[in-house]
């Protein structure tokens, strides 16, 4: 661990040529006191992390270190600053700004150029989503001082719903790093047209890795507002530029997608050959919140072909995961979803303890469409028992499908479970 007294990372701030990029990443190796042999194996763990089968040689990353070049590895310089502990975004903006003959700047505030303007909502949102979503944390930059520490997810949510207009506003020509960061917080929350701004721009993006990831992201908006021939394109070259990369990890999250998409549209057997190669990935890479979700889905398929037992297995796996990394939002779709499997095997009393916690979890982290989903699966499994099953429950997921827009929760309260492909 570096020591307090080293002071904040150097930075590309101001640097008009290649070389003096170069030197100001030589300068936060040095600022980081680690050589280039370590900087190279810091590389090859953090790609190996994501699940990245392409590995760069040792000469490689020494390139990046040597003067009289004409032009660089952006994203591999990328990478390189942000293993040693440096601000990613400066260094990619600053690599973009010479591509496009310019300095970088900054968005401009009334005629104004405001340089700490976009890095205090990049940090500050950095911070929130490690609250957020705390089991991904290892998948961010680092928030630099003098970003805030939110006490809580509460706290964290409530500055991303405030801030979230002036954050797609300020994210400009870094719409690929905000796409990345917010995407999870966006769709989650049911904010659709703000994740579509910003998926849609970062997938103009020329770096093949980061348009793939936008793709993906983007795919997600398209088929949760029931556009789901969008979906499918977005998917389909997305999954094209993940293999172009070797990013396996990625690949894996898409065919999840893809399986759900084709799901949705009435395609199973499709879908059947997605989800085990998604959760082969997954594993892989040690993502468990991707091996979890990759379950579920799979457990929602078999449910829907008749396949109970294989379901129940499936999702029971997945609840531990998400449990153990702390997934609530995740671990809520599960307890409805395990909820419809019981239900349909005739577990009515066992289907009816599912959705408590669910509730609990989807109160927790401010999941409407996950209550919304308890909400309406309570209400049927209490309705086939005769047992006198509240309208205010249905009218509350009503209300929670009008307001969110969510179109597979608003299908499952107009036909039920058995219609609907979750």
């Amino acid at each position: 661990m570096r020591p307090v007294e080293r002071g904040v990372p150097p930075a590309p701030t101001g640097a008009q040529c290649v070389d003096d990029v170069v030197r100001r990443l030589r300068e936060l190796r040095a600022w980081a006191g680690v050589s280039e042999r370590e900087v190279h194996r810091r590389v090859r763990r953090a790609r190996t992390g994501r699940g990245v089968a392409e590995l760069p040689a040792f000469d490689t990353v020494h390139r990046c270190f040597s003067p009289g070049r004409k032009r660089l590895n952006e994203d591999l310089v990328v990478e390189i600053a942000a293993v040693l502990g440096g601000d990613a975004l400066r260094w990619r903006q600053a690599l973009q700004g010479l591509a496009g003959g310019r300095l970088p700047e900054s968005p401009r505030l009334g005629g104004r150029v405001e340089p700490r303007l976009l890095h205090h909502y990049w940090h500050t949102a950095v911070s929130a989503m490690d609250r957020y979503a705390p089991y991904e944390c290892h998948q961010r930059p680092v928030a630099h001082s003098p970003a805030p520490v939110f006490r809580s997810r509460a706290d964290a949510t409530a500055w991303l719903n405030a801030e979230r207009p002036t954050l797609v506003a300020v994210a400009g020509a870094h719409s690929a790093e905000f796409s990345e960061l917010l995407g999870q917080y966006l769709e989650g929350g049911c904010h659709y047209r703000d994740a579509e701004t910003l998926h849609a721009a970062a997938a103009r993006s020329s770096c093949p890795r980061t348009r793939a990831n936008a793709l993906r992201r983007l795919s997600v908006v398209r088929w949760k507002t029931g556009r789901y021939p969008a979906a499918l394109a977005c998917l389909r070259e997305a999954l094209t530029l993940f293999r172009a990369c070797g990013d396996r990890a990625g690949e894996g999250k898409a065919l999840n997608n893809l399986g759900s998409v084709y799901r949705r549209m009435g395609r199973p057997r499709e879908a059947l050959r997605c989800y085990p190669r998604s959760i082969a990935f997954a594993g892989q890479a040690a993502d468990r919140d991707a091996e979890a979700n990759a379950r579920n889905c799979l457990g929602i398929l078999h449910a829907w072909l008749g396949r109970h037992r294989a379901a129940e297995e499936q999702q029971r796996i997945a609840l531990d995961l998400f449990r153990d990394i702390g997934n609530q939002s995740g671990a809520c779709r599960v307890w409805c979803d395990l909820g419809d499997v019981l239900m349909r095997t005739g577990r009515y009393d066992a289907a009816l303890r599912c959705f408590p916690p669910a509730m609990a979890a989807a109160a927790d982290v401010g999941d409407q469409v996950g209550l919304g989903l308890a909400l309406a699966r309570d209400w049927l499994v209490r309705a086939r028992l005769g047992t006198g099953a509240s309208s205010d429950r249905l009218d509350q997921a009503r209300r929670i499908a009008a307001e969110t827009g969510d179109c597979a929760l608003e299908s499952e309260i107009r036909y039920g479970p058995r219609v609907v492909r979750w």
